[in-house]
């Protein structure tokens, strides 16, 4: 069980308790902290993240660029599947799939 994170901030609920997730909404939320964590910015592991911030949106491969630094940081969850990753002018879309669970996480250059 970890704390719930929206936006890059704790969730509070009713009377100010922060809130916590657990099962397959925690295996989202590392697995989007993952995509979004710029490889070698996490001091206690050089190795977490990915690579996302550093496509650019014009090249001709970026999709399968994006796909494959998904998967790339994706390696040390293999409850995690990347079904997708769209790559646009703010960033990327990249579609997981945990179980039965499917969620679109935007990872923002």
């Amino acid at each position: 069980m970890e704390l719930k994170i929206e936006n890059g901030d704790y969730v509070r609920g009713p009377g100010g308790v922060l809130e916590t997730v657990s099962g397959t909404e925690e295996l989202m939320q590392r697995a989007a902290m993952r995509l979004a964590t710029r490889r070698g910015e996490f001091v206690y592991d050089a190795a977490l993240g990915s690579h996302l911030d550093m496509l650019k949106p014009d090249s001709t491969d970026a999709e399968r660029r994006a796909f494959a630094m998904a998967q790339d940081a994706l390696r040390p969850m293999p409850e995690i599947s990347v079904l997708s990753a769209h790559v646009t002018t703010a960033g990327c879309t990249v579609t997981l799939l945990a179980g039965d669970v499917q969620k679109e996480v935007e990872v923002k250059r």
